[in-house]
């Protein structure tokens, strides 16, 4: 019998070695892959390389996100509903949306279902999070915007997953999937005809080491006016080369306002347009928002020696007394009589302006209700375009049941709504129009539903 080569056998034991050694390397590399923050089986872990390059393992973009969660839980903790309904929800992780989900129709519970789903995002448990819109019969594209902004932070900077149901109502279907939330989710949207989305804008302001406004607020600017434009020429009509001048100025005002008063600088801009099947009415819907101070707490803190503050502090005495509760009755006091005045032409929440000093600051958000009521008004049904604002516990109205109206002053003239039939901001405003809600939202919110109806355009262009 031969014996064995002694070299073979030494490379046997080599090979026997070598393929340990790599059975052990993929051993470990797959134990790395499974500590890897992301991983399906390890969502919320990070390797140690990955702590060390994004301190922490958040993105910058993933911090903002956190942030944005963490300014708007706690500022609704910090008021008084926010804090007792708190305590009712802990570690509810699903929410019921009520039929009527509008900042424009339905403010109390709309607000209160968004600190539902703050307390559902932040309760801690590792279920799924519940957003159930069966039932929605309105949905308001603001409210769905704020949902979708405060559902995209929580998913994106605690890793919280989202569910939900759409609603039976097409229109109210329409309005979340505009919104954004499902195609953030990686759900797949279906093709609707008739729908123009314009995708809601996360903006940040960004001021240049020149001292120069970013071009963030400008293009975004350009791709709204663009789509009104697309949204007109589903009926035959462009806007003409100074109304889309004075559309982009109203609307980057409005930006300015969020990034200079907020204490934030950030701010969300979208909308869609659902066209009618008879192809001769449809409806648009337009947000702007941001988080942070609301118009309240800037306007207040002007100097009180400006004759801005004396004049709103006057009008504030009158009807109200001295005292939170107006003496002329109706559900608003102080806070929603700044944040009425600070609407009005001419007042600026810039610390220092004299009134009449700076007559085109102050005056976007109004002149914007105005143009899009007279641009957005229909004949084919008995409805008026609407908007509101809401800031704070402070919600307004505009249903065109009120109008703007010039005010003669030793300033000279400027435009005024004072939401009542004498348009004087002297008597006290329409309690049904100027109110205060139970709840309160963080920031500040417009919300915009107008119509383009091609009768009513063939008539104003033919009276032009």
């Amino acid at each position: 019998m031969k014996k064995p080569d002694p070299s073979d056998k030494a490379r046997k034991k080599r090979r026997q070695r070598k393929i340990s050694r790599n059975r052990r390397k993929r051993k470990k590399l797959l134990k790395n892959r499974l500590k890897a923050r992301g991983h399906k089986r390890n969502p919320h872990r990070s390797s140690p390389e990955k702590i060390l390059k994004n301190l922490g393992g958040l993105s910058q973009k993933d911090k903002h996100q956190k942030e944005i969660f963490k300014y708007v839980e706690e500022n609704i903790r910090a008021s008084v509903a926010g804090s007792t309904r708190q305590a009712i929800r802990v570690n509810k992780r699903e929410v019921k949306f009520p039929d009527c989900f509008s900042f424009i129709e339905n403010p109390d519970e709309t607000v209160d279902t968004l600190y539902q789903v703050v307390d559902a995002c932040s309760s801690g448990a590792h279920k799924p999070v519940r957003l159930d819109q069966d039932r929605c019969e309105i949905i308001d594209y603001g409210a769905e915007a704020v949902a979708c902004a405060i559902g995209k932070a929580a998913s994106d900077a605690y890793a919280v997953k989202l569910k939900g149901r759409y609603p039976e109502n097409r229109a109210a279907k329409e309005a979340v999937m505009a919104a954004g939330l499902p195609k953030h989710l990686g759900v797949e949207l279906p093709d609707l005809p008739h729908f123009k989305p314009f995708e809601l804008y996360h903006g940040r302001k960004n001021v240049s080491d020149w001292g120069h406004r970013s071009n963030e607020n400008e293009r975004t600017v350009t791709d709204f006016i663009k789509y009104i434009n697309h949204c007109l020429s589903e009926y035959g009509y462009a806007l003409t080369e100074s109304g889309g001048k004075h559309i982009a100025r109203l609307t980057s005002e409005v930006i300015n306002n969020c990034e200079d008063h907020s204490g934030r600088g950030d701010w969300w801009v979208g909308g869609y347009m659902r066209m009618n099947q008879n192809e001769m009415f449809g409806d648009c819907h337009v947000c702007i928002f941001n988080f942070g101070d609301t118009i309240y707490e800037t306007i207040k803190d002007i100097p009180k020696d400006t004759n801005t503050y004396k004049s709103i502090k006057s009008l504030i005495n009158k009807h109200c007394g001295g005292k939170q509760i107006p003496i002329v009755g109706g559900g608003f006091g102080e806070e929603q009589l700044w944040t009425l005045y600070a609407l009005q032409q001419g007042v600026s929440r810039f610390k220092g302006d004299e009134e009449g000093t700076g007559i085109d600051r102050g005056q976007g958000t109004t002149d914007m209700i105005r143009f899009f009521q007279m641009l957005g008004q229909t004949e084919q049904f008995n409805i008026q375009p609407k908007m509101c604002v809401l800031s704070g516990s402070t919600h307004i109205l505009f249903d065109g049941e009120y109008r703007m109206s010039k005010e003669k002053s030793k300033k000279g003239e400027r435009e005024i709504i004072a939401f009542n039939d004498e348009n004087q901001l002297s008597n006290p405003p329409d309690p049904q129009k100027v109110r205060k809600i139970s709840s309160y939202f963080p920031g500040t919110v417009i919300s915009m539903r107008f119509y383009i109806d091609q009768n009513y355009l063939m008539k104003k262009a033919s009276e032009s």
